[in-house]
């Protein structure tokens, strides 16, 4: 390690990358998901309360088709960031950078299929 100034310089900064990307594909990989269930949580209160004149073309269904666009945005995005990690031998902490954007397609294929006609 090398001290320069008030400031700290690793040698070994190359190899903290594929680590620190590994954990910042995971937090947005979590907000992602965080964002999603919440779109679906008000459009299932907005369905139970007032049935389906409650979600359709009104602000809750516009609502939660933002939140479930930015959150599939956000799922390829660290999708992304978890393969490059993935690639560069960071192993830790990618089950859920990798696994949502897939999960989340399927999920939306099968609704759009099945429950969205």
């Amino acid at each position: 390690m090398m001290i320069t100034g008030m400031h700290t310089h690793s040698a070994h900064g190359a190899h903290d990358l594929p680590r620190q990307l590994a954990r910042w594909a995971f937090a947005v990989a979590a907000a992602a998901l965080a964002v999603v269930v919440a779109g679906l949580a008000l459009v299932g209160i907005g369905y139970a309360v007032g049935g389906s004149d409650a979600v359709e073309d009104t602000w809750i269904g516009m609502t939660t088709a933002v939140t479930i666009y930015v959150g599939l945005a956000a799922s390829l995005g660290a999708f992304v960031a978890g393969l490059v990690a993935w690639w560069r031998h960071a192993r830790t902490g990618l089950w859920l950078s990798v696994g949502l954007f897939p999960a989340l397609v399927t999920l939306l294929v099968l609704a759009e299929l099945f429950v969205l006609e």
